[in-house]
């Protein structure tokens, strides 16, 4: 499916970050404002965005599964384009138009490249039979991992927060790491630039994403007569070039500098280490940490993925409550590093007593994924800890009651509820 992926890995960062209640409508609208303003150099890549906006709903369903069985609905759903294709490649050899806007039929011709690529994935699922879920990381020809040793640019520590700050404000961004974030932010290189030196070449392979330091870039599009239309000023802490990086495409537009700048670039190695490759290892291990949980054991790896995609991650400081005794429970807790304790207030003592210790791995607030019953006892961090805290909403909205999850393992469910 690795075809597919330069649109699979944004969307799914992005439903990942804003949890959106209606996944049909937010894919839809995603789209459109990715894709649906953009000038593009050929028919054939209009026809594929036109293509794309009208067919993700259907699209959507079939990768969301992704299993085996989708394969005749998918190849049924695309051979119908088969006879039209061949019609309108023989009337497009007979005549030709001048005409700047492409108009696209009801039956929507399927583009020649989104044609090939369904064709390619159709048979990877044949032969792998995988399943994918909206946290999908890109495997394309970049991305293929090998020893992999992040470079160093020492730089000042104001520099870094200034840096840690302008990526954490970004969507594709915003979940990482902290160690991950000092990976990336290690990783950039200052670059200087005079007034008019090109940075990106609109057609060249795109190997660096630039965030602003100060003075401005313009972003310009050439037009089909051969003049430049101004599309936007890049300005102090503002990006450009990550869509080359997301989407392993040419560069989509010329940005130059308007006077003497300075830019902080990324390099493309370390871009697709950290967000796909790092982020890969440590879903799986937070998988293994779910299926630790007797409340979730009954998951299956697709719905403990679906879980992670809802998950928030919350870190805290030695002595932070990360809850408290007689609250309102809403939502479960995992340790992933760090500790924490255990405390509860009793009638015999002036002071709250530790009746637990947790470190990485545990677990606690299982009970509240079931009900909002108060909380027992205080959770406290003993130093600086993670979390990863599922919210019973997001749970339930996402893979329905736990109740009836539960019910698969009856013993479980009677130890929850009683």
């Amino acid at each position: 499916m690795e075809k597919l992926d330069h649109i699979l890995m944004p969307l799914g960062l992005q439903l990942k970050n804003d949890k959106p209640k209606d996944l049909r409508n937010f894919t839809f609208n995603w789209l459109r404002e990715t894709y649906g303003d953009k000038l593009t150099k050929n028919e054939n890549q209009r026809l594929e965005l036109e293509y794309l906006r009208k067919k993700v709903p259907e699209l959507e369903s079939h990768l969301l599964e992704g299993s085996s069985k989708n394969i005749p609905a998918l190849k049924d759903h695309f051979d119908q384009f088969d006879e039209l294709q061949m019609e309108e490649d023989s009337d497009s050899s007979e005549t030709s138009s001048d005409d700047d806007d492409v108009i696209v039929d009801e039956n929507f011709l399927l583009p020649k490249p989104v044609k090939k690529t369904v064709e390619e994935a159709l048979r990877e699922i044949e032969s792998e039979t995988s399943r994918i879920s909206v946290s999908a990381e890109v495997y394309g020809e970049y991305n293929k991992r090998s020893s992999f040793k992040p470079v160093s640019n020492p730089k000042p520590e104001d520099t870094c927060e200034r840096l840690r700050a302008r990526l954490s404000s970004h969507w594709m961004f915003k979940c990482l790491e902290a160690e991950d974030m000092d990976t990336l932010v290690d990783a950039m290189q200052e670059e200087v630039f005079t007034a008019g030196d090109t940075v990106v070449k609109e057609g060249d392979k795109g190997n660096k994403l630039y965030i602003v330091d100060n003075g401005s870039f313009n972003c310009i599009k050439e037009n089909y007569d051969g003049s430049e239309k101004l599309l936007k000023v890049y300005n102090e802490g503002e990006m450009f070039g990550e869509l080359a990086l997301i989407y392993n495409c040419d560069r989509t537009a010329t940005v130059y500098s308007c006077e003497t700048c300075k830019a902080f670039s990324l390099d493309r190695q370390t871009f697709n280490h950290i967000i796909s490759g790092n982020t890969i290892e440590r879903n799986e291990r937070y998988l293994k940490m779910l299926g630790n949980v007797p409340i979730l054991k009954t998951l299956d790896k697709y719905e403990k993925s679906r879980i992670l995609d809802v998950c928030d991650y919350e870190t805290y400081n030695d002595g932070d409550y990360i809850i408290r005794e007689g609250d309102t429970g809403e939502d479960f807790y995992i340790l992933l590093k760090g500790d924490a304790v255990a405390t509860k207030s009793h009638e015999s003592y002036e002071e709250d007593q530790k009746v637990k210790e947790y470190t990485s791995g545990d677990y606690f607030g299982e009970r509240a994924l079931i009900k909002n019953t108060p909380r027992a006892a205080n959770i406290i961090a003993t130093g600086s800890c993670k979390c990863l805290k599922l919210n019973r909403l997001d749970f339930k909205k996402f893979l329905g009651s736990i109740e009836h999850i539960l019910k698969r393992n009856m013993k479980i469910y009677i130890s929850f509820i009683s």
